[in-house]
Parts: structure tokens; sequence; C-alpha cells
């Protein structure tokens, strides 16, 4: 009777507090808009290659489900491929899946919990990254809380509604990333748990195998690519040699990288909450016990730290259900508790404002960007995109000269981009396995030009196997972007005369 006469408490005004959530989501959408209009930031490599990707449209890529490739083609279609036009869809995106937080929260526990639950997730950087930059996450996220609300809902009362907008969620999740087919074995786990009578519905199933045909355009576009996706994914997991020294660092650089990205407050009460909700397990509500079965993997990343490095966004899904657990076990727990989360939430705030005037504030004052974590990936990719563009145009045969960049698909994605008239730029990779996407698409030939601008990133010549191609080749130039840094990016840009097929 407690938690209840607390959660009244917590609560008080159930309409206010949707009321305010509304007028949150709104402030917050538009702040995030305002901010993608008037900041000019530059598009990151991943986008520009995902962006690449939508003037290619497919029934699959190299390392994920095609749906960032037609949501870039869309975005091209409507004319709004650009920084401005990629980052304001990716914040509908994230304001989407903030309103489907609320919607879970609130119906698990109380309108205020969801309030307070969508507060947290904006006062996240994590959350601020997501909206600035148009990813596979982007969708990941909206698609992951509405798989997790309409299974609640369907949990409560099946029908063909809810079983069909589970698998709707789930499908389109498949869609946009690998890490949505997660989402029905730790549904699964739960109904074992917890409601078993629902394992023998044929509508359970129904959720669990309508997404699978969402799979069909990857799985036959990676029959006839010999299943790159799948080879690709594994690397991630193949084994690597053992070292104390690297183990540690790589703990270490995850912890750091979940407590920036969460903020330290809300990242400690998450792992309080997961600790205390196992203790508790026979006493909490199935609310709980629902969210914390959706955070626990986020154990298995810790563990997997120790052996190769996670990337700071791949535990994103896990990392949600952790902070809405938070959030759920301050609303049956008492005033201490409460305290806690939101002085976590303000906390929250103040790293995510912060994070908003870096992005601001240090290019404005002349700091090296270089030294910036955040900055570096999106900074200086059109600077570079730019002063290659007027190279291609100063040379004698511009429509004749293919365009090629040697190293990192960054590198031809970003030129792809930021070049003036955005032609089609080739990748050279000098290992024969197939690397990006690059690799599977057509290579140059003489049907399509007769020299080739060639930029090689570092103080490097142009690599043998690419140089022999050509009669001859001089260099046309070297730079560096920006002019002097802790980290520079440098470029030698040459131009090769004469190509010649293999």
């Amino acid at each position: 009777m407690s938690e209840v006469h607390d959660q009244v408490e917590w609560d008080e005004d159930g309409a206010a507090w949707r009321r305010l959530t509304i007028r949150l989501l709104a402030g917050v959408a538009l702040f995030r808009v305002v901010f993608n209009a008037f900041y000019p930031l530059d598009v990151s490599g991943d986008e520009a290659y995902y962006w690449d990707w939508g003037r290619q449209l497919d029934w699959g890529y190299f390392s994920k489900p095609p749906l960032i490739g037609w949501t870039n083609g869309l975005l091209r279609w409507l004319g709004v491929d650009h920084p401005v036009g990629m980052r304001c869809f990716s914040t509908l995106l994230g304001t989407a899946g903030l309103w489907g937080v609320y919607l879970l929260m609130a119906r698990m526990f109380t309108r205020s919990t969801g309030f307070w639950a969508v507060v947290a997730l904006v006062a996240t950087v994590g959350n601020a990254a997501l909206n600035v930059c148009l990813t596979t996450d982007a969708w990941l996220m909206p698609c992951w809380v509405g798989a997790l609300y309409s299974f609640w809902r369907y949990m409560e009362a099946p029908s063909v509604r809810w079983s069909l907008q589970t698998a709707l969620f789930v499908g389109l999740g498949v869609l946009a990333k690998q890490m949505m087919l997660l989402f029905f074995p730790f549904a699964l786990i739960f109904l074992l748990l917890e409601r078993r009578a629902l394992l023998g519905r044929g509508l359970t199933w129904l959720c669990a195998g309508v997404p699978l045909l969402f799979l069909l355009p990857s799985l036959i576009w990676n029959a006839r690519n010999e299943w790159i996706t799948f080879t690709h994914t594994g690397d991630h997991f193949s084994k690597a040699g053992f070292s104390i020294v690297d183990s540690l660092t790589t703990f270490g650089e995850f912890l750091g990288g979940q407590a920036g990205l969460m903020t330290p407050l809300l990242f400690g009460g998450m792992l309080w909450a997961l600790v205390w909700v196992v203790r508790s397990w026979r006493s909490v509500g199935a609310g709980l016990k629902y969210l914390t079965v959706f955070a626990l993997p986020w154990v298995g990343f810790l563990l997997f730290s120790f052996k190769k490095t996670v990337n700071p966004n791949w535990p994103l899904l896990f990392d949600v259900a952790g902070i809405l657990l938070f959030a759920g076990v301050a609303s049956v727990q008492g005033e201490a508790v409460r305290r806690w989360y939101r002085r976590a939430v303000w906390v929250g705030v103040v790293f995510t404002v912060l994070f908003y005037g870096m992005l601001q504030g240090v290019p404005r004052i002349g700091l090296d960007l270089t030294r910036v974590v955040p900055l570096r990936e999106i900074s200086g990719w059109s600077a570079y995109g730019e002063r290659i563009g007027a190279l291609h145009a100063g040379v004698p045969r511009p429509e004749k000269t293919m365009l090629i960049a040697c190293g990192h698909r960054y590198y031809a994605a970003a030129l792809a981009f930021y070049h003036p008239e955005r032609p089609r730029v080739f990748h050279w990779h000098p290992d024969p396995k197939v690397n990006s996407q690059y690799d599977l698409w057509e290579q140059p030939s003489a049907a399509m030009g007769c020299d080739a601008l060639v930029v090689v990133h570092g103080d490097g010549a142009v690599p043998a196997s690419l140089a022999e191609r050509f009669e001859r080749v001089e260099k046309v130039d070297q730079f560096s972007v920006p002019e002097q840094g802790k980290r520079v990016r440098r470029y030698g840009v040459y131009l090769g005369v004469g190509w010649r097929d293999a």
C-alpha cells in the first residue's frame, strides 16, 4: 500500500503531466530544429556514407539493412538531403521515440513517471547526439521504444492490434539495424518468467514471425553478395589475443563512454536500479521486471569490453531500458530515491547544455577542434570536399576526370557529399577483401573517364596498385584540415593521366 500511496503523490495530476510532456517535447524539438538550422555542423563520415547509399538504392548494403539508405533516398527525392534536412529528420524520429517513452512509462507506472523518464533521456548527451546525426540509431531507438510499448499493451490485453503493432515496430527496427533482432528473444525470456500462458497463443508468435518477413530484402541481397553482412557482423566477435592491459583499457573506455553518454549520476542510477530489482525480484511489480529483462543485456557488453573495444552506441537500446528502469524504481520508492533521481536528471541537463554549448562555442572562440573528441567526427569534411572540388574544376578535362579516394571509406563518402557537384566518387583500398559498400559497387574504368583525381590521406603516395593503372601520376596539391592542430587530417591530391583498365 505504501508504494501505491507514494505513486499517487508522485503523480498528483495525470492530465497536467501529459500536457507538460507535450510542451516539453515541442520545446525540445523546436530547439533542436533551430540549432540544426543555424549552427552548420558538418555531417559525420557515417552520415555521408549512408547518404551515398541513398544514391544507389538496393535491398541491402554491406554492413546494415537498407532502411537508412532508403531514408536518404527519400530525403534526396524531396530535395532536403543536406545537413539541416537530414538532422531535422533525425530530430523528428527522436521526438517520436521520446513520446513512446512517455506512453510506456505512463502506462506502466504514472504519468509523472512518464514525464520524468522523458526528461531524463532528453538530459543525456547520448540522446542529444542521436538527434544531431542521421545514422541507423536514429531509426532504431523509436522502433525499440515502440515495440516495448506495443508488446506491453499486448500482454495487458492480447489482441491482433497490439500483436501486429509490435511486429511492425520490430520489423522496421530490423530494417534499420541488426540489433533489433534481439527484441523477441528477450521478450520471450520475460514471458517465460512472468507470462507463460501467453506462450500458447498464436498472436504471441505472430509478434515474432512477422518481423522475419522484413528480413527478406536483406536476405535476398546477401544471398546474391556472398552473405557479406553476416561476415562483416561476425568480424566484430572474432577472437583476438588477450592482454590484461588492453582488456583493462577497453573496459575503462567502455565505462567512461557510457557514463559520458548517460551522464554520471544517471549511469550510476541505472546500475543501482538493476542491482536493486534483481535483489528484490520476488517483491517488485511486472513493469520493473519487464524493463530489467531489456536492460540486463547491458552487462553482456560490459563483459565483452574486456575482450574488444565496444562502440559507445552498441548498447544504446539497453541504455534506454536502464534509464527507464531507474525512473520506474524512483516512482515506487520513497522521496529519498526520487531526490536522487531528480538530482541525476538536473546534472544531466547541465552536461547536455554544455554539450550543445561546446558544439556551438568551441569553433567560434578559435580553439583547436581536433582536441575535442565529438567535434573530430563532425568537422573538417566540408572544407575537405570543397577544396578538392575546386582542384577538380581546375584540371584540364574535369568532365573526363574521375574522382578516387584512398584509405578509409569516409574520405570517399565525405568527398561525394561536399564536392560542389556531388559527383560519383570511387574508393580504392589495397586489401582485396571487401571492406565497404564501395567495394561492391562498380569500379572505375576507362568508360567512366580518361584521367582521375586521386586523394590520399596522410603523407603517403598513390598506392602502387592504383598508380600502375595510369600512364603517369603527378602531384597536384597537399593540404591539411584544419591547417594547424593536434590531430589534423592531411591530404595529398594527385592527377593520374591515361587510365588503363586491368
